[in-house]
C-alpha cells in the first residue's frame, strides 16, 4: 500500500494540499490539490479533488491508478466533487479539519456541524 501523502506525481501539475480521507489497506483515499490541466507557466492553479485506490496491505502493492509505474491521483469532474464530500460527511475516519478546507475551496462554503 502507499501513503496517500506520498502520491505527488505529475509534480509538475499537481501540489498536494490535504488527506481527506484514507482507508487504509484495501479501500481507497481522497484528496485535496492544487491542479493545473495544462503544463504552462504562471497560471494559477485550480483546487481540485483526487481519489485512488491505495491498495492491499503488500508494501509492493502501489494501488491505482498507475502512471509510468508511479501512483497518481485521478482527479475527479467537478460536478462530482459535492457528492463525494458529502460522502465524505458520513465516514468517521475522514480528517474533519481537511473536509472544511475542501469544501471551502471547492464549494465556497465551510464544515457543517453534525
Amino acid at each position: 500500500m502507499v501513503d496517500p501523502n506520498q502520491v505527488i506525481y505529475p509534480r509538475s501539475r499537481l501540489q498536494l494540499v490535504a488527506v481527506l480521507f484514507n482507508g487504509g489497506a484495501n479501500s481507497y483515499s481522497v484528496v485535496l490539490v492544487r491542479w493545473r490541466e495544462e503544463e504552462t507557466e504562471g497560471e494559477v492553479w485550480p483546487y481540485a479533488l483526487g481519489i485512488r485506490w491505495n491498495g492491499g496491505p503488500d508494501p509492493k502493492d502501489k494501488g491505482g491508478p498507475l502512471s509510468s509505474g508511479r501512483p497518481i491521483w485521478y482527479i475527479l469532474p467537478k460536478d462530482l466533487v459535492p457528492w463525494v464530500l458529502e460522502g465524505l460527511l458520513q465516514r468517521p475516519e475522514t480528517d474533519r479539519t481537511a473536509l472544511a478546507l475542501a469544501r471551502e475551496k471547492l464549494l465556497g462554503k465551510g464544515e457543517e456541524k453534525r
